[in-house]
């Protein structure tokens, strides 16, 4: 079993965002019926473990959490890493490839990825989103961020919890019906978030690794090469607060905005780049698509 013995929490919090976005993306282009609905599932319903076992195994768990078996889907796809670190660490690069194999872990039960704020984010542009997220710097603690000297970041850290309040009242509003009727909508919302999930694992299913196989799988893949991607423009947009910091008004936000569109440049490159290695997946038109579809975006 792989043992990560330098985890960070802010590397392990990236990936899990981009995984749970990537599979959000191979579900919306499979062209599924209900694709709206299990995006909404895979992006704010579905718990951490819950998107490691669909990434990894292709299977909705019949538990929401379990650490332990969390643990393993890590250390398994790790191993599918190593095994295939050529290809992989071509695609990534080796640094996103050094960090993912020595400090991503599981974050349960300190943090979770999933929830309301992040769904306020990646409203936005969930790509984009990614980066902003970290670049907060330690992430979250029970939902909420805590964020550090980036001015913008701060702005949009404080409208976040109001945007959890106004939903939480939507939800105690609702709640709040005569006892027959709140009982029955609580009842379909959980009937609703399961088959989402089902169909959801149904079409993410073969799109994973095959356990003791030896390609690693699309899915993976293309969460890794997400992974990568972010890390790239937060690297690139770091350069703005050195650059633009001397400058004020109209002159600092055109100087951002010039940084900016050149750290998702250098994303779509990245992306474009490690797209070749989708080939040697075991789902490469799964793993192509959900690339393709980042770089859409972020070119848009």
């Amino acid at each position: 079993m792989y043992i990560t013995e330098n985890q960070s929490i802010g590397e392990s919090v990236l990936f899990l965002l981009a995984a749970r976005n990537t599979l959000a993306d191979m579900v919306s282009e499979s062209g599924h019926e209900n694709s709206e609905t299990m995006v909404d599932f895979l992006v704010n319903e579905a718990s951490d473990y819950e998107i490691m076992s669909l990434l990894v195994d292709g299977v909705l768990p019949d538990e929401k959490y379990d650490n332990g078996h969390e643990a393993y889907l890590f250390s398994s796809l790790k191993e599918s890493a190593l095994m295939n670190a050529a290809v992989v660490s071509e695609a990534v690069g080796d640094g996103a490839f050094n960090d993912f194999m020595t400090k991503v872990d599981r974050v349960y039960p300190q943090l979770s990825t999933q929830g309301t704020m992040l769904e306020f984010f990646a409203s936005q542009n969930r790509d984009v989103a990614l980066a902003v997220i970290f670049e907060a710097g330690e992430t979250a603690t029970a939902g909420i961020l805590k964020a550090k000297g980036h001015e913008t970041l701060m702005q949009k850290a404080q409208l976040a919890p109001g945007r959890i309040a106004d939903t939480a009242g939507e939800v105690v509003g609702k709640v709040s019906q005569a006892g027959g009727d709140a009982l029955n909508w609580i009842q379909g919302q959980a009937n609703s978030a399961a088959q989402a999930g089902q169909q959801a694992s149904a079409k993410i299913a073969k799109f994973a690794q095959t356990p003791g196989g030896q390609a690693i799988g699309g899915a993976a893949l293309a969460a890794l090469l997400a992974y990568a991607s972010v890390k790239t423009y937060k690297r690139f947009f770091s350069k703005a607060a050195k650059a633009c910091g001397g400058q004020s008004g109209t002159a600092k936000s055109q100087c951002m905005a010039q940084y900016k569109s050149k750290a998702k440049a250098a994303q779509a490159q990245d992306l474009a780049r490690g797209a070749s290695a989708c080939a040697k997946t075991k789902n490469p038109s799964a793993c192509k698509a959900a690339i393709q579809k980042k770089i859409a975006s972020l070119k848009g």
